[in-house]
């Protein structure tokens, strides 16, 4: 995957691999990490 920020869904869903209920944690990892990298993860405050 490039440097550059992910511009659309569709890019962003061919940089994650697809969830087939074995690979939990690469794929939060990939979720988390591509949201995080392009400005979409934020920690939201209980409550």
């Amino acid at each position: 995957m490039s440097d550059s920020k992910i511009t659309s869904v569709e890019t962003m869903r061919k940089a994650v691999p697809e969830f087939d209920g074995t690979n939990w944690k690469d794929f939060a990892f990939s979720v988390r990490t591509t949201l995080k990298g392009n400005g979409c993860w934020k920690p939201v405050e209980p409550g």
